[in-house]
């Protein structure tokens, strides 16, 4: 009688034992696209359209981080008093905080830029000098402002200050102090139950620094977003079900 070959042997066992895993392989797939194509429940519908919203919301607010040059003669034509200014053409809303940084560039006092956006552009800026280098008060009367972003239909009020840094090379002045935080929300409190969003800002050296953010329940409502994700459930096929829930597991940003 032959002796069977080991090799052979050998070989012929490799190739059950990797069918075999291929075999498992493809049935754990199976399994986790039957076990995830399952319809969202109303929690999970709930929870997409928050995170739909929230990012719906960032990429409205996504502003660059260029550098942008201002003429000294444009920062001298400036009101330290404070005065409302119309832009024709107005600044579209991605660039304007590092627009409106590289204009308080250079300042030795601290000063204060409000920005009212309308359909993804400023339209109008206030602009004043604060006290000193320590301290960015708003001259604006706070009526006056409510008037005006409820009379022009603004979707949101941007605030900026800046931090002047005499010494750059040893310490930075970025981050918002307590008053800053104080201040902006009082601000906040202000803006945001008139339906405007309100977002606040440091500026140093020419870049902004975004530290304060509050987005109005009005702007992109909720229930919008609700809606469209229950149309598409409504009898939506597995493959839907199980890209909805993708989207809802993964974090893309």
């Amino acid at each position: 009688m032959k002796e069977p070959n080991l090799l052979h042997l050998l070989g012929h066992n490799r190739r059950e034992v990797k069918m075999l895993e291929l075999l498992l392989l493809i049935t754990g797939l199976v399994i986790a696209f039957i076990y995830f194509s399952r319809p969202l429940n109303e929690t999970e519908i709930y929870n997409l359209a928050i995170k739909r919203r929230k990012n719906a919301i960032n990429e409205y607010y996504d502003f660059d981080v260029k550098e942008y040059y201002v003429a000294p003669e444009v920062r001298k034509k400036i009101k330290p008093r404070g005065l409302f200014y119309s832009l024709s053409p107005p600044i579209p809303l991605e660039s304007f905080p590092s627009i409106a940084a590289a204009l308080l560039k250079y300042k030795k006092h601290e000063w204060v830029i409000l920005g009212f956006e309308k359909d993804g552009y400023v339209e109008e800026l206030w602009i004043n000098k604060g006290h000193d280098a320590m301290s960015a008060n708003l001259e604006l009367d706070l009526s006056i402002l409510v008037e005006t972003i409820v009379e022009k239909h603004y979707t949101s009020v941007l605030f900026l200050h800046n931090h002047p840094n005499p010494n750059p090379n040893h310490y930075s002045t970025r981050d918002p102090s307590e008053a800053d935080f104080f201040f902006a929300n009082q601000l906040k409190d202000l803006i945001v139950p008139q339906g405007v969003n309100f977002l606040a800002f440091v500026c140093e050296r020419g870049r902004h620094h975004e530290f304060l953010r509050s987005i109005s329940s009005c702007f992109m409502p909720l229930e919008n977003f609700l809606k469209e994700i229950q149309q598409e459930t409504r009898g939506s096929t597995r493959w839907k079900n199980f890209e909805l829930r993708m989207e809802l597991l993964i974090d893309k940003h």
